[in-house]
């Protein structure tokens, strides 16, 4: 081995960082993950920054972890088509029951996306400016997750007064995060990609590592 290959292994040693996660698993338990990052540089951080915000006023969260994950994440390795390969059936669909402004039960039906949309809902549900998305989170919702009980997608107007979603709007919502990050972390995912995305943060900023 060349002096110059050594020095490269070295330099790629050198960047190699170990992290440990704690989550809570489906089950309610407290577990953790050691995980492996690396600075990506900054061409890519400075990419999944702009990710944040990618114009008037909207970010594009399964941009930015596409990004993690293929250039800050080391071990595990993950990207979007593996994530959804291990997510089980029995878990992809759930329905809850509530009663409307009426009184009348109503189902709460939702369907598994998908990581990228899942990511995208659960991360930007507040513009980048710090205002509310909660009309286009709704929006999203209707589209991706929320079914009718003949599995078609929701119209907005389910949850206005004359819709069988009467006063269920903001409880469905509660309850679509909820489906969304009992899937997206239950193996501790989530914050795996959530400690990935601090880091990146830190070696942009130069803090101390």
């Amino acid at each position: 081995m060349s002096e110059k290959d050594e020095q490269a292994i070295a330099a790629f040693m050198d960047n190699q960082f170990e992290r440990t996660v704690e989550y809570t698993d489906s089950k309610g338990d407290k577990k953790t993950r050691k995980i492996t990052l690396q600075d990506p540089g900054f061409d890519i951080a400075s990419q999944a920054i702009d990710a944040l915000n990618v114009g008037e006023d909207t970010g594009d969260a399964g941009r930015l972890f596409d990004l993690i994950m293929h250039n800050v994440l080391v071990n595990p390795h993950m990207d979007y088509e593996s994530l959804n390969a291990e997510v089980p059936d029995d878990i992809k669909k759930k329905t809850v029951t509530k009663k409307n402004r009426s009184g009348k039960d109503v189902h709460i039906n939702m369907v598994w996306p998908g990581y990228r949309t899942a990511l995208q809902i659960v991360f930007m549900s507040t513009r980048p400016s710090g205002a509310s998305n909660m009309n286009g989170t709704m929006t999203k919702l209707n589209r991706e997750v929320f079914r009718t009980d003949k599995n078609e997608v929701l119209k907005m107007n389910f949850w206005d007064a004359t819709g069988d979603g009467s006063g269920l709007g903001m409880i469905a919502m509660q309850e679509a995060t909820k489906f969304l990050a009992e899937i997206t972390d239950r193996n501790g995912d989530q914050s795996v990609l959530g400690k990935a995305f601090q880091f990146l943060m830190e070696s942009l900023q130069q803090v101390k590592l």
